[in-house]
């Protein structure tokens, strides 16, 4: 079994009111959703920063290459253009910084593993062989299918139940970043988003959706909200099996540098 430090009940995420509202219990799986533009990778990625503190931390990338997140997690650490980093045009005070920065990655424990043809099985293999304290998973859907002639539904059933196992069984935060189905991309974000899959509704400890501010209201201009910067995010907790349901928690996001912080 991994090894764990019984007198640590719940892993902070690093924001003071979402730590008041929603604890990282060891054991739980969380769902992170939310629809393109609302920051679910990078908010996972400064969470996965934070608990890296104390904490081994294993970052499952299944959509991007570890390079990139590497540079997404420098851009963070060094506050500056994750853009300017990936196309290395960065500028001399930029990169002093960059450089400065590095040192924060000897003090972390996090690895970014890439995960692009793995399944839940894989991830529950390397969890254990390299002895996780907390795990992500960036991102459910496009896990490898437990079998291709099953359907969507039914893998993407079958890779949450399994998620949920690996949280209980090694008592250990399992993280996973969550798309919406499309139908609910011009609604105010609701447990009906993630209809797709009745396992994340009935599996996950704790469901938080992400969304720009005034998203479901009548003059509510997602181009316009884009282009706000930071931009304006609301992360709903749409369950919380431990602690208050129905919260919204005020995010300012900075895009350029993978940045969140807690408003107010």
């Amino acid at each position: 079994l991994l090894r764990q430090d019984e007198k640590v009940s719940y892993i902070p995420w690093g924001f003071p009111k979402l730590d008041e509202t929603v604890l990282s219990t060891l054991g739980d799986l969380v769902i992170l959703g939310g629809r393109p533009s609302a920051g679910k990778t990078a908010l996972s990625l400064q969470m996965a920063w934070e608990q890296a503190k104390t904490q081994k931390v294993g970052y499952f990338s299944f959509e991007t290459n570890p390079d990139e997140v590497y540079d997404r997690l420098h851009a963070l650490a060094a506050s500056v253009d994750s853009v300017k980093i990936r196309k290395r045009t960065l500028g001399k005070d930029e990169i002093a910084r960059v450089i400065q920065s590095r040192k924060e990655f000897t003090t972390r424990s996090i690895d970014v593993i890439h995960a692009s043809e793995m399944s839940v099985a894989d991830v529950r293999s390397v969890t254990v062989a390299r002895g996780y304290q907390v795990v992500y998973v960036d991102y459910l859907q496009i896990i490898a299918p437990y079998n291709e002639r099953a359907t969507d539904k039914q893998n993407m059933d079958k890779a949450v139940l399994e998620l949920k196992r690996i949280s209980r069984d090694f008592k250990l935060p399992v993280i996973a970043v969550s798309s919406l189905n499309r139908m609910s991309y011009g609604q105010r974000i609701s447990m009906e988003a993630f209809k797709e899959s009745g396992a994340i509704e009935y599996s996950s400890d704790v469901l938080i959706g992400l969304q720009l501010r005034g998203a479901g209201e009548a003059a509510f201009d997602p181009t316009e909200a884009k282009k706000k910067n930071p931009r304006q995010i609301e992360a709903v907790i749409l369950k919380n099996r431990n602690g208050r349901v129905g919260e919204k928690i005020e995010f300012e996001y900075y895009p350029m540098f993978n940045y969140f912080t807690e408003k107010g």
